[in-house]
């Protein structure tokens, strides 16, 4: 019988950690093999076809909860992103890393996220627990420090690790063409958020000299139950686009985008 979404769970299994149970809203799973055709001089179709490397990928949406989950985006300098293994219903994706985290904050909606990630190998296991409490966070309580004047719409930020799997020649056995190994890569961090009146920083966007604002922050506050905060904190972030967008049936709108040095989260 065909697995419905709505009774298939989500787990992440970092190394070294506890399981982390996701409140899953969507998502993919994708593993894809290279089909190789072989030409040579004389025919204008393809004598066969041959196989190539296998890539093993997916990506997950979710209602934020709390630090942990984030946290396998980000690394302290010098040291390796976490491994991890993600389960989706039955199937199993081993060896993984985070390649990209983005997480949205909108006024009409809770605080969500979504991860992609590439991994070693695909098995199979037993569908994970559901789920059994979601608090979320609201996301019309937030305040911000060193961003000026900022009455936001919607905030997205964005991190990307630029993982690569590395495929090589005489492995042997069964995995011939699956990834032995995940390289990490430089990361990049930015937030975007459109706001419904102009920004007082960055004033000096145009300025020769670039202008790094040290150290911003993003809270969260949710009063559903009980009172949680997130906090998200930037390193050195510099402004590096600032957009209008002109709707006569609305309030003029203004896109504003940091890229930062590092980010930061914490709970309470």
């Amino acid at each position: 019988m065909a697995e419905y979404g709505i009774v298939t769970a989500v787990e992440v299994d970092p190394t070294g950690a506890d399981a982390i149970i996701i409140p899953a809203t969507g998502g993919n799973l994708t593993i894809g093999s290279a089909v190789i055709p072989v030409h040579c001089d004389g025919a204008m179709p393809s004598f066969s076809d041959t196989s190539g490397i296998v890539n093993i990928s997916g990506r997950i949406d979710f209602i934020v909860q709390g630090m942990d989950l984030l946290n396998l985006a980000i690394a302290a300098q010098g040291a390796q992103y976490t491994t991890f293994d993600v389960t989706v219903g039955t199937y199993k994706i081993s060896t993984c890393k985070m390649t990209n985290l983005t997480l949205n904050a909108s006024i009409d909606d809770i605080f969500k996220g979504s991860f992609s990630f590439v991994g070693l190998t695909w098995g199979t296991t037993t569908n994970p627990t559901l789920p059994t409490t979601v608090p979320g966070y609201q996301t019309w309580i937030m305040t911000t420090t060193n961003l000026g004047t900022f009455s936001a719409a919607s905030v997205d930020i964005t991190i990307d690790n630029a993982i690569k799997a590395v495929h090589y020649m005489g492995v042997g056995g069964d995995n011939d063409r699956l990834p032995q190994y995940l390289a990490d890569g430089f990361q990049s961090i930015k937030f975007n958020a459109k706001l419904v009146n102009i920004p007082t920083v960055p004033a000096d966007i145009t300025a020769n000299a670039l202008s790094l604002t040290i150290d911003p922050t993003i809270v969260f506050v949710d009063n559903a139950a009980g009172t949680n905060t997130m906090t998200i904190t930037f390193t050195n972030a510099a402004a590096s686009d600032l957009s209008q967008d002109l709707d006569p049936e609305d309030l003029v709108r203004y896109g504003l985008t940091y890229e930062c040095e590092d980010i930061a989260w914490a709970v309470a």
